[in-house]
């Protein structure tokens, strides 16, 4: 199996996983175990889909990373200002 199409199967892994936990209730939309396997997996796929320049996909998995980091950057946000990290 080629290299290129092993990294894509890690990334949909991931991708899937995540979501999987979502669909089974194993974790919220907003938990980190959802979260970062879903921002991991869109940039394992976007850096494979520049490299194959599938353009589509490239959009289709840079809008799902951005979506995901912003989600964990406003978790981050909001466990800074509680009053238990301080």
């Amino acid at each position: 199996m080629p290299i290129g199409q092993l990294i894509q199967i890690v990334g949909a892994l991931l991708n899937m996983s995540a979501f999987a936990l979502l669909h089974f209730e194993l974790a919220s939309s907003s938990a980190l175990r959802y979260l970062v396997p879903n921002f991991l997996g869109s940039v394992v796929l976007s850096v494979s889909a520049f490299v194959d320049q599938q353009w589509g996909f490239l959009m289709l998995e840079l809008a799902w990373g951005v979506v995901a980091a912003h989600a964990i950057a406003s978790r981050a946000r909001r466990a800074s200002r509680s009053p238990m990290a301080q």
